[in-house]
């Protein structure tokens, strides 16, 4: 494997010395990965949505697993039949055949700035326009943070490949995940995790 080779050892390892998911997140994946996916079933998913995913990411779900161990709670479990945003108690659909269009440094809603958050809260039409998944048309939310936040991957547009992260449950918008100063792949982002919790573990 190109970009995980030593992953499922270190995960491995990872487990052993938290054999009681002490770790934030540990709990919920458990150092385990979900059954991996048939290049096959991956090729109809990007010919549905029209795009090819991200090779690095490709690569985790065909040879690791979909989903499982990873930064936070773990990596989301893609829906191959039908994507939505996992946060959304609607199951919204991800709009995934059109590109993410966030090339800027941040997005926010201006309302939220000067929004009086000490004396009133916002209404239902600004909070479903808010959450509406066509602010991250082209990406998939494949991490959860925690709060309603979760990290995206970007697989169409400009920024394919890279991390995100939607902080939108605290009303913190979208920004790019930066590892010292730089935006970061898909495996970039998981592999410097999994080294920093092991290397503090």
């Amino acid at each position: 494997m190109k970009y995980f080779s030593n992953i499922i050892k270190e995960i491995s390892e990872l487990k052993h010395k938290d054999p009681n998911y002490i770790r934030f997140g540990a709990l919920s994946h458990k150092y385990t990965f979900q059954d991996k996916l048939d290049e096959v079933e991956v090729i109809s998913f990007e010919e549905k949505i029209e795009v090819r995913l991200p090779d690095d990411y490709r690569e985790f779900i065909i040879n690791i697993g979909n989903g499982g161990a990873g930064p936070c709670y773990g990596i989301q479990k893609v829906d191959l039949l039908n994507p939505t945003d996992f946060r959304l108690t609607n199951n919204a659909n991800l709009v995934l055949d059109k590109p993410f269009t966030h090339i800027n440094d941040e997005w926010n809603e201006e309302w939220v700035m000067s929004f009086d958050w000490e004396n009133d809260r916002p209404d239902d039409i600004l909070l479903e326009n808010y959450w509406d998944t066509k602010h991250i048309s082209g990406a998939i939310p494949i991490c959860h943070y925690g709060h309603g936040d979760a990290y995206l991957l970007i697989i169409n547009g400009y920024d394919k490949g890279r991390i995100w992260f939607d902080g939108r449950g605290n009303y913190s918008g979208l920004f790019p995940e930066l590892i010292k100063g730089n935006k970061v792949t898909f495996s970039e982002w998981y592999l410097s995790w999994l080294t920093e919790i092991l290397n503090s573990t």
